[in-house]
């Protein structure tokens, strides 16, 4: 891959340096020694008459311009410079100045605008939004590509008049500031609430259902218990009459016996 800088090369070394595209990056991020360079051709570029109608300073993320008196937003972005990125099979992508600055106007009346690119301590080229601003990006993940293509894209943007302006131009919008750095309030998410409430009262009526049958499950098993141990101690009852019956026959039988055999000698010895 080669970059430039209007018509100035960025030297790049590829066996050192690997490129990566992350939407889910803010900004875009370089490694110090190209950030280095890029922060030199820009200030080079930007020496020249007419050029970055903006007194540049540095900001937490990286370069900024206060706008000059009586500069329109449109007229400042158009004095700034384009990169052109050359990918393999002959693959070109302009990144405009519109893409790659952010409005970072605050309490001041003076317009703010920042480069939306920083350095870092990585050998990773990372491009994040800021570079695929006003285009469609297409991650091929079967076949291992990324499409490309211009677009004009309904973003957030932070569209400022200057009034000290009499032309009734129309003004070219930049992008807000990057979201890492505003203060966003988040809107409560109401159906993980009633999603979360829903679980839960649906765990609670399991659990009670559970809890009713483990208990008719008990109850159930201590009337089996006593059913089956009353009906041993009525059989043990039955066996003990049954057995003093059966004893009390055979006493009488023996009595009857006795008595027959007794008779019988009293006839004899008659």
């Amino acid at each position: 891959m080669d970059i430039k800088l209007n018509n100035d090369d960025i030297q790049i070394n590829d066996s050192q340096y690997y490129t990566i595209i992350d939407s889910g990056t803010t900004i875009s991020y370089f490694p110090k020694s190209l950030y280095s360079q890029i922060e030199k051709l820009i200030n080079i570029y930007c020496s020249q008459i007419d050029k970055c109608l903006g007194d540049m300073y540095n900001d937490s993320i990286g370069m900024c311009f206060k706008v000059k008196p009586k500069v329109t937003e449109k007229k400042f972005i158009e004095s700034l410079p384009e990169f052109t990125f050359l990918f393999e099979k002959g693959v070109k992508y302009q990144w405009k100045p519109e893409n790659y600055i952010y409005n970072n106007t605050e309490n001041d009346k003076k317009l703010n605008f920042c480069i939306g690119i920083s350095s870092w301590g990585s050998n990773e080229i990372l491009l994040g939004t800021t570079w695929m601003h006003n285009h469609d990006i297409i991650f091929d993940n079967v076949n291992r590509r990324i499409g490309l293509v211009s677009s004009s894209c309904d973003m957030s943007y932070s569209s400022k008049k200057d009034n000290s302006s009499e032309d009734e131009e129309t003004t070219t919008t930049s992008p807000t500031k990057p979201v890492e750095n505003q203060d966003t309030k988040c809107e409560p998410n109401y159906d993980f609430y009633v999603t979360i409430i829903l679980m839960l009262s649906i765990l609670i009526v399991m659990l009670f259902v559970i809890l009713i049958l483990a208990c008719f499950r008990i109850r159930r098993g201590q009337n089996f218990l006593w059913m089956r141990l009353q009906n041993e101690e009525n059989g043990s009852g039955l066996e003990h009459k049954n057995t003093g019956n059966s004893n009390n026959r055979i006493e009488m039988n023996i009595n009857k016996n006795m008595q027959g055999i007794k008779s019988k000698n009293d006839f004899r010895n008659i």
